[in-house]
């Protein structure tokens, strides 16, 4: 069962079912991941390109709103009742104004330079705003938009804008203000969200602080650049990015989910940013169903693929089994001409050229066998005759060997008594040979020795003149030895008189003192002066008793040296004795070397004659021993030639038997063909 699976396996209509199959499943995958691959790109460039157009659309829609709210207070502060700063009159008309308004504006209100003010909601009451950073900046004379902060009365985020009020004169003489409800931004914020799409956007001010979202409950509460239950790590990293406002986009995780953050800085503002959100699976959410209907599609195919695969599999297979079957029936032996597969002779194709190739090798293989039993019979009978021929040859062979062996017999047993005496020769040639060498190295043993005698004959010379030379040397220093002892002395003498002088110089200095003294305040510098010379004198004194212990040791080493030099002396006297007396005993060597040399140059000559004698004694024996050993040698090779041809006669007597054998043998492997 197994085999019959691993065939399948091995099939042609396997091999080519597989083989689209994956060349189909290839091309869908790759065509599939081009696809998508092409198509998220452009996807996500149109959706990043769309919504950073949007955000800058959105953050420019709110700067647009907040200059037209500052336009509206610019504009009233230049009213004639509020320029004339007739508060309670310009107040009222505000109040009017405003009525159709109250869901931008919270209230408007006038104030004078010192702060105090009177507001739309209640004239009656009188606040003041002096301490408001935005009070101290309008008073610049430019227009402001205050930080956001919620309302003491509404609760409610708002924005102050206010407007230096200016009389006629450009002076300015007090403030107009109006408290912008924040909460019509987060109504236009909705508008700009998808709650489909989960996007929305939302305003935050320059430390992240939310003024306004589509969820009003987190407006002024949420902090994206302070980590809480809401606000995770990632966004308040991303908020970095944001507050910098470095490139309009932001990728963060938030709860598992990628988000997408587009942003924008809003004009006319402080600081605010414009955020739009957006979760990346919807960005790719059409991608995705791109993905799995190119799948669907994908798989039709492959089912249609493989359908047409068998079937091209089969209408290919199914022939060439047949035809392969034809093929196993000739290697079983049977060669007829008549079979199932006639019908494929008549295609035009590889499979029916397949069918007319098989036909024609039946055809080539029923001659061939045919003729080869023909062959075989007279092969047979020739192989009879054959045998016969040789074993006659065979008897005459064996004859001719016996005469040829008992010739080379003798003439081997010849050939062995003229090698032993030639061996013997050899030998006395070799002990020739060892004496003529001993002779020659004997020789050149002599001229070494006498080379050497030479050498030490002369080296002996030269010793006796550096001896002469050294005599003298030893000499001169002997001299100079005696003339630094007397040198030393005289150093020494010297010495002794400084020190004598070096005493006396001392007796004077006390004297001296002693005068300077006597002298009383007089002598006091005197004694100074004679005291100083006293310890001179007495260092002179130390130095001069050093200097005569020094010269005491070097004329003791002095004299040391004298005594080794003399015995020095001595010794070379004796050692010039020794030399002449072996300078002597050189010569007469080199003169029994020189007498030697001649005798050994007589035997010399002697062994080069037996040498030359003994040679020509060795060749002629040589050629006696060579001419028996050819006779010998060509004796065994005839005998030897002899016994081969014996041995071919017998193996070809033997393979005209198998030769029998086999053409039986043949007979009955062709009479298994099925013709």
């Amino acid at each position: 069962m197994s085999k019959e699976k691993s065939g399948r396996f091995k099939s042609i209509k396997f091999k080519i079912i597989s083989t689209m199959i994956i060349i189909c499943i290839l091309s869908i995958v790759s065509s599939i991941s081009v696809s998508y691959i092409s198509s998220s790109g452009i996807v996500s460039n149109l959706v990043d390109d769309k919504m950073r157009e949007s955000v800058k659309f959105q953050s420019e829609t709110i700067s647009t709103w907040l200059e037209e709210r500052i336009k509206y207070v610019e504009s009233h502060s230049i009213n004639p009742l509020v320029k004339e700063m007739n508060i309670e009159s310009a107040v009222e008309y505000l109040k009017n104004d405003i009525e159709d308004k109250k869901d931008i504006y919270d209230v408007f209100f006038i104030a004078d330079l010192n702060g105090d003010y009177i507001s739309t909601r209640d004239t009656n009451n009188v606040g003041n705003i002096k301490d408001r950073d935005y009070f101290k900046e309008v008073l610049k004379g430019e227009t402001v938009l205050s930080n956001v902060v919620n309302s003491k009365t509404t609760g409610k985020p708002i924005s102050v804008i206010a407007s230096p009020i200016k009389d006629h004169s450009g002076k300015i003489v007090g403030v107009l203000a109006g408290s912008l409800d924040l909460n019509k931004l987060s109504s236009i914020i909705e508008e700009f969200s998808s709650v489909k799409e989960e996007r929305y956007s939302f305003i935050i001010d320059n430390e992240g602080l939310v003024l306004a979202h589509p969820n009003k409950d987190i407006v002024m509460k949420e902090n994206i650049s302070i980590k809480s239950n809401e606000v995770g790590e990632d966004l308040v990293k991303a908020s970095k990015e944001i507050l910098n406002g470095d490139n309009n986009f932001v990728s963060y995780s938030q709860k598992g989910t990628t988000i997408n953050a587009y942003y924008n800085k809003i004009e006319i503002s402080n600081g605010w940013s414009m955020v739009t959100k957006i979760p990346k699976d919807i960005i790719y959410k059409p991608l995705k169903n791109m993905l799995s209907t190119l799948i669907y599609v994908g798989i039709s195919s492959l089912i249609f693929v493989v359908i047409i695969s068998i079937f091209v599999g089969k209408s290919l297979s199914n022939p060439i089994i047949s035809l392969s079957d034809e093929i196993n029936k000739v290697g079983d032996l049977e060669l007829s001409l008549d079979g199932e597969n006639t019908n494929l002779s008549s295609r035009k194709d590889e499979i029916g050229s397949m069918r007319i190739s098989i036909i024609n090798m039946k055809t080539k293989l029923i001659n061939i066998i045919n003729s080869i039993l023909n062959i075989s019979s007279e092969v047979s009978n020739d192989s009879n005759k054959l045998t016969s021929s040789i074993d006659e040859t065979s008897k005459s062979i064996d004859e001719v060997a016996k005469t040829v062996e008992e010739m080379a017999q003798a003439t081997s047993e010849q050939a062995r008594n003229t090698e032993e005496g030639l061996n013997r020769l050899v030998s006395l040639s070799r002990k020739i040979d060892g004496v003529n060498t001993n002779a020659k190295l004997m020789e050149e043993y002599i001229d070494e020795t006498r080379v050497s005698t030479q050498k030490g004959s002369h080296s002996v010379s030269l010793l006796n003149v550096k001896m002469a030379d050294n005599d003298k040397i030893a000499g001169k220093v002997a001299d100079s030895v005696v003339s630094l002892l007397e040198n030393s002395k005289a150093i020494g003498d010297i010495s002794n008189k400084i020190g004598e002088i070096a005493e006396h110089v001392n007796l004077l200095s006390l004297n001296a003192t002693i005068e300077a003294a006597r002298a009383g305040e007089h002598g006091k510098g005197f004694a100074v002066v004679a005291d100083e010379i006293r310890r001179l004198a007495h260092a002179t004194n130390e130095s001069s008793g050093q200097i005569v212990e020094i010269v005491r040791n070097v004329q003791n080493e002095i004299e040391e040296t004298n005594q080794g030099m003399v015995l020095a002396g001595e010794t070379i006297t004796e050692l010039r004795k020794v030399i002449d007396d072996t300078e002597i005993d050189f010569k007469n060597i080199s003169d029994f070397v020189l007498k030697i040399v001649n005798q050994v140059e007589v035997l010399g000559k002697d062994i080069v004659d037996i040498t030359m004698d003994k040679e020509d004694v060795v060749k002629s024996i040589q050629n006696i021993a060579a001419i028996s050993e050819q006779s010998s040698a060509g004796a065994q090779e005839i005998s030897a030639s002899i016994e081969e041809q014996s041995a071919i006669i017998q193996q070809i007597l033997n393979m005209a038997d198998n030769f029998n054998s086999v053409t039986n043998k043949l007979n009955l492997e062709i009479a298994k063909f099925k013709l």
